[in-house]
């Protein structure tokens, strides 16, 4: 992992971020301390800040995929970054995750090769951004490969089912930062469900994917 530049950090904008079976795996890092949001030591990483944002559709239930209650689509990676997801979601709601917004990673073990769901963190009422607590377990950009947070019902201004342009902004200057296998993105809404955004599914009239359950 390298620091950023300071023309890399001054380049970084942008809004609010970010079928299952037995081989799903998610492992949960430790207990969770939240913490407020802030620059990690030394700078070296500042990424974009994931809060705020236009309003928008208030969303909608997504395909559930087949009976345990995933998509059925993508492959194993896909599948145990869902269960990571959900994992993830359990964590934020453990916050006061109607009226603040909180986030995390979740990235491939180097060791284990297991999809993990990261420290989750808590950021302000209008905003979230990565900070180096949520890095706990990553060396490398490259292993991470989904991101997460919340739209509460009571946080006014928010997309609150779906991410915003301003989250896709802040997704995109992620990996451009070099998360080169960044490619989902999990959005806990305010009915308390987590959902599966891609890169191709920008439309706010398109509800994700529920992975809630898997």
């Amino acid at each position: 992992m390298r620091e950023l530049t300071l023309a890399e950090c001054e380049s970084v904008s942008g809004g609010h971020l970010v079928g299952c079976d037995s081989a799903c795996t998610v492992t949960r890092v430790g207990d969770i301390t939240v913490v407020g949001s802030h620059p990690p030591p030394g700078g070296g990483f500042v990424p974009p800040n994931m809060g705020g944002g236009e309003s928008g559709g208030s969303g909608g239930t997504g395909d559930d995929g087949d009976d345990c209650g995933c998509p059925a689509s993508g492959g194993a990676t896909d599948q145990a970054t869902r269960s990571a997801a959900a994992d993830a979601g359990d964590m934020i709601r453990d916050q006061n995750w109607e009226n603040q917004e909180y986030g995390g990673f979740l990235y491939r073990d180097n060791v284990t090769g297991e999809i993990k769901a990261g420290p989750i963190t808590g950021g302000g009422i209008d905003g979230w951004s990565p900070s180096s607590d949520n890095m706990l377990g990553i060396t490398s950009w490259s292993q991470i490969v989904g991101v997460i947070h919340n739209h509460g019902p009571n946080i006014e201004g928010s997309n609150h089912n779906y991410p915003s342009t301003k989250d896709w902004n802040a997704f995109d200057s992620l990996k451009g930062m070099g998360l080169t296998n960044l490619t989902a993105f999990y959005i806990l809404g305010e009915d308390g469900k987590v959902r599966e955004y891609k890169t191709d599914n920008r439309d706010t009239d398109t509800p994700g994917d529920d992975v809630t359950d898997c």
